[in-house]
């Protein structure tokens, strides 16, 4: 059975798309679906696009509604469960430390930025849902979705993929993947797991990935190096601060690819014990990538382990 391929550029990364040929759907057809859909949550989501859905209401004043378009409602019903649902590990409301630290629309000063003290600390979620698409922020907060919009965007793109009558693909973007069907008959996708690296791409394992989804979190990719010392994009709720420490990398395995990525965020910001204790507990299919004295080390939750045993 022939596999098809399709790429392009969208939300600042690559994309691409692997699909079993399907009778009556037109390769170019498949292309502009995929990009169409990405296209659509990044005019929504993005926090790099001034008119976008979310810089708007990042505009709105304080205590008054904004309605948003559907998707974006969705994706802030989904950040504010798992908000609630991580303790606050999972916080949208950290756009203004994302932008004083340089990881945002701005490019800030090479020096740790002096106003973190100012900030106000991420007590509650910053915003409130309504009927009819409405949102509210309750403080003056930015929300900025980086740790879950691409996620969706993905199982966005999944969902047109199979209005589309696609049965067999894999669709990834910027390292969040959403598997559907076969890549051969009885043979599932096989996804590459990396090593948390900043200067290359190493591939060190495979997972075989069938109807689910799979995503990562991690401050090795994305980082500012400030005088001797390197500073990762995730920061600490709390402290408004890139998180430090021995974790590296979490990559979580889960039905749909939003809840992946807001996980794998949430996991990391609890750190290697902790998110791996809440993982078990909840039973959240994840891989820890910790750096220890002889190398890099994993750690595996039993649910992930369950998932891919071999």
């Amino acid at each position: 059975m022939r596999i098809h391929q399709a790429r392009g550029i969208a939300m600042g990364g690559p994309w691409q798309v692997r699909y079993r040929e399907q009778a009556g759907v037109e390769h170019e057809v498949v292309h502009a679906t995929v990009l169409s859909a990405l296209a659509e949550v990044e005019a929504q989501m993005s926090h790099f696009r001034e008119h976008s859905a979310l810089m708007r209401l990042n505009r709105t004043p304080v205590g008054q509604w904004f309605t948003v378009p559907a998707q974006l409602y969705e994706v802030l019903a989904a950040a504010l469960a798992m908000y609630d649902y991580t303790q606050g590990a999972v916080d949208v409301a950290l756009g203004r430390s994302i932008e004083a630290w340089g990881f945002g629309r701005s490019v800030a000063d090479a020096s740790v930025p002096s106003s973190l003290s100012s900030l106000p600390a991420s007590s509650e979620a910053g915003f409130l849902l309504g009927e009819a698409y409405a949102v509210q922020r309750t403080r003056d907060v930015a929300l900025n979705l980086s740790c879950i919009a691409k996620g969706y965007a993905v199982d966005y793109a999944a969902r047109a993929l199979r209005r589309l009558g696609v049965a067999h693909f894999m669709v990834e973007a910027a390292g969040e993947v959403v598997c559907q069907g076969w890549r051969a008959p009885k043979l599932p996708w096989q996804i590459g797991l990396e090593l948390p690296l900043a200067e290359k791409t190493l591939v060190y394992d495979y997972v075989a990935l069938q109807d689910g989804a799979l995503a990562g979190s991690g401050g090795y990719r994305k980082y500012r190096r400030i005088g001797e010392k390197v500073y990762g994009h995730t920061l600490d709720p709390v402290t408004h601060k890139p998180l430090e420490g021995a974790l590296l990398s979490v990559m979580v395995a889960d039905e749909f690819c939003m809840s992946a990525d807001a996980l794998a965020t949430g996991l990391y910001v609890m750190g290697a014990v902790h998110g791996s204790a809440f993982a078990d507990k909840e039973e959240i299919a994840a891989l820890f990538l910790l750096q220890d004295e002889e190398g890099i080390c994993e750690i595996r939750s039993k649910a992930w382990v369950a998932r891919f045993a071999r």
